[in-house]
């Protein structure tokens, strides 16, 4: 370590600076105080030195330093705002397909309630097929009477002043249109579909869309 005072470039320069090793004449030109001069020649010493020069760079040293943590603070922060945003995005869509599915078991639900009305509705119905139809005046008494006279063929216990008629669909001469039949209860359907052979004319149970 040379000791050249680098102010006065005469010899004997007692301290010297810990970043360029440049030395100096402690009282004169350092602008550091006796004790601090004894300090900084003790072997233990804990006290650092920088020249003028020197100190302006130590300073921007040190603000790099904080600057980089400064950095890695952000870095982190910044981290941690991703993994709160990529939480919020998995939490979003479970909430999404949470939410879909209750709404499809909610459809599902309704449409189940809606078979089960709709096919207990129908229970009492008769569908009838290939009943002739005529185009007078009195077309739904005669259609009433024929379907009256087969229903008593299959059994006499069945209801039958209370039936109701309806032909399906609009009026064909090419065609006869099936007639639904309505009866009182559901046991007399069953018992009509149950001996078919007895019934003169096609039919089968009003069935639902669902279960065609």
């Amino acid at each position: 370590m040379s000791t050249t005072c680098t102010k006065c470039e005469r010899s004997g320069a007692d301290v010297h600076c810990d970043l360029c090793k440049n030395g100096y004449h402690g009282i004169n030109y350092s602008g550091l105080s006796r004790s601090e001069v004894s300090c900084l020649k003790s072997e233990n010493r804990k006290l650092k030195f920088y020249c003028e020069n020197c100190s302006d760079i130590k300073a921007i040293l040190n603000n790099m330093v904080d600057l980089s943590n400064t950095v890695k603070s952000l870095q982190e922060e910044v981290n941690n705002l991703k993994f709160v945003v990529k939480q919020n995005t998995l939490a979003e869509k479970t909430t999404d397909k949470t939410t879909d599915n209750i709404v499809n078991n909610n459809l599902i639900t309704e449409n189940i309630v809606v078979e089960i009305f709709e096919r207990k509705k129908r229970e009492t119905n008769l569908i009838v097929y290939n009943v002739e139809e005529s185009n007078g005046i009195e077309r739904k008494n005669k259609d009433f009477n024929k379907i009256k006279s087969a229903v008593q063929n299959v059994s006499e216990s069945v209801a039958t002043d209370t039936m109701k008629i309806i032909r399906l669909g609009k009026y064909s001469q090419e065609r006869n249109r099936p007639i639904k039949v309505i009866i009182e209860r559901p046991e007399d359907v069953h018992a009509i579909l149950k001996n078919k052979t007895k019934f003169p004319y096609s039919c089968q149970p009003d069935r639902t869309p669902m279960q065609r």
